[in-house]
């Protein structure tokens, strides 16, 4: 047996030591090149089919009219790869789909790629797992393709099957496309349609002038969009038909110049149990005398009796708009919950959505700040959503609007009045004040120190029981903790005023921790961040400023996770 063991380890290090190196240059030549950097390939064509799995291909300076096409798998120590060196610009273009990779897994595609497609820029297909994609220029096609197509499984699109699995976006630039067209129907040129997958992860990407959405997904689970940038869509991202437990945090959104089709919301949730947090949400885009954005800055959107928006949990957000239309419209808020256009009944489907620790604020005054409409519900109490924790302001006299609409109308009212009225709804600790930014101009949302958010938030959630030296933590609410859904790195948490603790899983309302903590029964439990118990209102905190605000496409860098 111990030379049977021997003799396994002596194959598979040897298999791991012939993975290669190969080259292709616009100087190479197919026929008489071998790959070596001394006698490169010309085409990509050629290393396509001459590469084996855990290969590695390095393409150099060049525009190059050949696709990244079926590559060998590679394995989990060996990813096959094509790179470029850290000097050299890459263009890929001349074809349909410059990168098509199906039922493919441990695939990276890493480097200066500037990629212009016809057709789907990229197309990453059927049964795939673990597919790399990192710092590549995408631009999408003037006949309004996507840049992007993933799809998990091309046979069914509404089976509850994720085949696609573990697709990651690092550090990329996605270049939209804008119709000339004045219907807002036409501009459906997702950046990324993403269906039927599990484990995606978008990291500090950064999506430009998006016609429809800059991510669109279906059915599809455990994902993270983070640390990103999206200026000037008409919708960011749709978490729609299925999706469930996706985490949205730490992004920033901006729609500057835009007229009132273009503008739309920066997250529309048809969703399940996702988490929206530490994310700024800003709407330049309007003159008074052009409107304002189609649906509010997030929109819980339930139009089709077979998708659902309920269980998300939206907390530590800050929601800003600078201008105003005066229109009573459901188009004029800074958060919307539009329920069922059809009128054929939303009760069960857009229930138990909670916002905490968000700031809502409007440079001028609307009609409203927030509608809640669902044409199912006859009265506020028929509402299932609740709110605590909340700043809401707008540079208007008199006290923010909330606007209800429901199968007999229920009218408007402001938050004092819904607080006092329907504290099971509305809480107890929602505030009505001006925020008090350092710079409100700068668009950073620093808070300064008379801020009234500071050290306001309420806790996201309490101790269910006490423990003794234990890992077993059981809260009221576990949908506001995230264990990173395998994809990234699990929250930290405070439990009363015990030392921060690791999140090891989360199962329903049982948190598992890294090491063992004693608590008691009701005790609050915040988030831990960057050294500190996240416990003031909206996204930037005041003890943790951001490290590079990022205002405008031109100042913006990298978003790094300070928020």
């Amino acid at each position: 047996m111990r030379y049977l063991l021997m003799i396994f380890l002596c194959v598979h290090l040897c298999a791991q030591s012939f993975a290669a190196t190969y080259h292709v240059a616009k100087t190479g030549n197919d026929g008489t090149g071998n790959g070596s950097s001394g006698n490169p390939w010309l085409t990509i064509t050629k290393a396509n089919g001459s590469l084996s799995a855990g290969d590695t291909v390095v393409i150099h300076q060049g525009d190059y009219a050949g696709q990244i096409v079926s590559p060998p798998s590679g394995t989990l120590g060996d990813w096959t790869a094509y790179v470029t060196t850290g000097t050299d610009t890459v263009g890929l273009s001349g074809t349909a789909t410059p990168i098509w990779i199906s039922n493919k897994s441990y695939i990276s595609v890493n480097g200066d790629f500037r990629v212009r497609g016809t057709g789907y820029c990229i197309k990453i297909y059927h049964n795939y797992n673990r597919i790399h994609l990192e710092n590549l220029k995408v631009w999408a096609p003037s006949s309004g393709e996507y840049n992007i197509y993933a799809d998990g499984d091309t046979t069914d699109l509404y089976s509850d099957i994720q085949n696609g699995h573990y697709l990651t976006l690092q550090d990329c630039d996605f270049y939209g496309y804008w119709q000339t067209t004045a219907s807002w129907k036409q501009l459906d040129t997702d950046i990324l349609h993403y269906r039927q997958g599990d484990k995606l992860l978008i990291d500090s990407c950064r999506f430009y002038n998006v016609g429809h959405y800059a991510i669109n997904t279906f059915a599809s689970r455990l994902g993270v969009i983070r640390n990103s940038f999206f200026y000037n869509h008409h919708a960011g991202i749709g978490l729609n038909s299925g999706t469930a437990k996706f985490l949205v945090e730490n992004n920033v959104s901006r729609t500057v110049g835009m007229d009132s089709v273009r503008a739309g919301a920066f997250l529309q949730l048809e969703a399940e149990s996702c988490m929206v947090r530490f994310n700024i949400l800003q709407d330049d885009s309007v003159t008074a005398s052009t409107g304002i954005d189609a649906a509010g800055s997030i929109t819980l959107y339930d139009d089709y009796s077979d998708v659902h928006s309920r269980d998300n949990r939206m907390y530590h957000n800050t929601l800003s708009g600078r201008y105003d239309l005066g229109s009573p419209t459901w188009a004029d808020t800074s958060f919307c919950l539009w329920g069922d256009q059809t009128g054929t009944g939303m009760d069960g489907t857009q229930e138990r959505n909670k916002y905490l620790n968000n700031i809502f604020w409007k440079g001028r005054r609307d009609d409203f700040l927030i509608i809640c409409q669902n044409s199912a519900k006859s009265g506020i109490g028929d509402f299932t959503h609740y709110w605590n924790g909340n700043l809401f302001y707008w540079t208007w006299a008199g006290e923010p609007a909330v606007y209800y609409s429901g199968s007999s109308g229920i009218g408007t009212y402001t938050v004092s009045a819904l607080q006092a009225s329907n504290p099971a709804q509305w809480g107890s600790s929602n505030i009505w004040a001006s925020p008090v930014f350092v710079d409100s101009t700068a668009s950073t949302f620093i808070l300064d120190a008379s801020s009234p958010c500071v050290s306001a938030a309420v806790p996201l959630t309490l101790a269910n029981g006490s423990g003794v030296a234990s890992t077993a933590l059981t809260v009221d609410d576990g949908l506001y903790i995230s264990d990173g859904y395998g994809v990234v790195s699990a929250d930290s948490i405070v439990i009363g005023s015990t030392a921060a603790v690791g999140v090891s899983s989360v199962s329903g309302n049982v948190v598992t921790l890294t090491s063992q903590r004693t608590w008691a029964n009701n005790d609050n439990v915040f988030l831990y961040r960057m050294g500190n118990a996240v416990n003031d209102i909206g996204s930037v905190q005041y003890t943790i400023p951001p490290e590079e605000p990022p205002i405008t496409p031109t100042q913006y860098k990298r978003l790094r996770a300070h928020r």
